[in-house]
């Protein structure tokens, strides 16, 4: 795994700062308007980068929401291979889950209390918006690597008319 990191540091929380304002200004919040890394620095568009620029993203976005005291949960999603059945969690390491990763870059995201995917998928289900929705909180494998404990989940979703099961692992600060 390469670990590629933007030497500029004040520059990167700039950008996220921006987002963060953007999104909770224009409504984008409560679209789950997200930030990929790679539009952070273009540098990370290398998918060999994903978990460990991700994860340091991760921490400056912490570093703003909490500098400028937002009252939002930082969440960032790895989303993962989709397919046809479930695969749930197979993995127990940062490899595992490296050969696990779908197609786009990790994003963060900013959510209300109560907002996060987690605690959404019985309304998805409700709302017939979803044929099923599972979440399930699980032993984080980047515990390792992260500077604070997080809370880990892994959530799959069935779409109404669509066949794919789309599945994510999300980190959030513990609370």
């Amino acid at each position: 795994m390469a670990a590629i990191y933007h030497n500029n540091i004040s520059e990167l929380e700039s950008r996220i700062e921006s987002w963060m304002r953007t999104i909770i200004q224009n409504g984008g919040i409560d679209r789950h308007d997200d930030l990929h890394i790679d539009r952070i620095w273009a540098g990370w568009k290398d998918q060999n980068t994903w978990i460990s620029a991700g994860l340091h993203v991760y921490d400056l976005a912490l570093n703003v929401r909490d500098r400028e005291q937002l009252p939002f949960l930082v969440v960032l999603g790895f989303s993962l291979k989709s397919g046809i059945q479930r695969n749930g969690i197979n993995f127990g390491a940062i490899a595992d889950v490296e050969r696990e990763l779908g197609i786009t870059p990790p994003s963060l995201y900013l959510f209300r209390p109560g907002q996060e995917p987690w605690a959404e998928a019985e309304r998805l289900k409700a709302e017939n918006r979803a044929a099923d929705a599972i979440v399930e909180k699980i032993d984080p494998a980047f515990s390792a690597r992260c500077s604070v404990r997080r809370d880990v989940f892994i959530s799959s979703l069935e779409p109404v008319q669509m066949r794919n099961i789309l599945e994510a692992y999300w980190l959030q600060d513990e609370n």
